[in-house]
């Protein structure tokens, strides 16, 4: 719906493809459940989501899409606790 309303008016749109490591999406979800209390997704739902993701094309209307490398920053403040929850 969005990519028909910017064809609509000429808007040229860019996509971001996050590229990342199945084992650390893993490991940031148990430490958001960890030190924040977020949800804990099970490892059978991550892997058949996993399955089924299907990379966007330039055939949907992408005027340009840029892959992003999603990992640890550096400078994350917590790095030690995220490290310590690393299994």
């Amino acid at each position: 719906e969005y990519l028909g309303l910017a064809k609509r008016y000429k808007y040229p749109v860019r996509g971001l493809v996050f590229k990342y490591d199945l084992d650390l999406a893993l490991h940031s979800v148990w430490y958001r459940h960890l030190v924040y209390g977020g949800p804990l997704i099970s490892k059978i739902a991550f892997r058949y989501f996993n399955s089924k993701y299907r990379a966007p094309t330039s055939k949907e209307g992408f005027k340009q899409l840029i892959p992003v490398n999603f990992g640890i920053c550096p400078e994350l403040k917590h790095l030690l606790a995220f490290s310590k929850f690393y299994f």
